[in-house]
């Protein structure tokens, strides 16, 4: 069995990125101009994670029980 490092081909932040916010500021910008981020860089590698990632976003930006959703601004 072999194993190949394809970190450059996929998303990739440097733990001083990481440690100064990158996933912070980067969460902040969800909503802003009516657009969602999601994938691999904000949920994780697998289908399933952004599958999971998508329905939080979901739940908290357009609450079923909430016929205006909440919008950015509002957070």
């Amino acid at each position: 069995m072999e194993f190949h490092n394809h970190s450059s081909f996929g998303p990739y932040v440097e733990v001083d990125d990481i440690r100064s916010g990158f996933y912070r500021d980067l969460n902040k910008m969800q909503g802003k101009g009516s657009t969602f981020y999601i994938g691999a860089a904000l949920s994780g590698p697998g289908t399933p994670d952004c599958w999971d990632h998508v329905a939080d976003l979901l739940k908290y930006y357009f609450p079923y029980d909430n016929p205006e959703s909440r919008k950015p601004d509002e957070l």
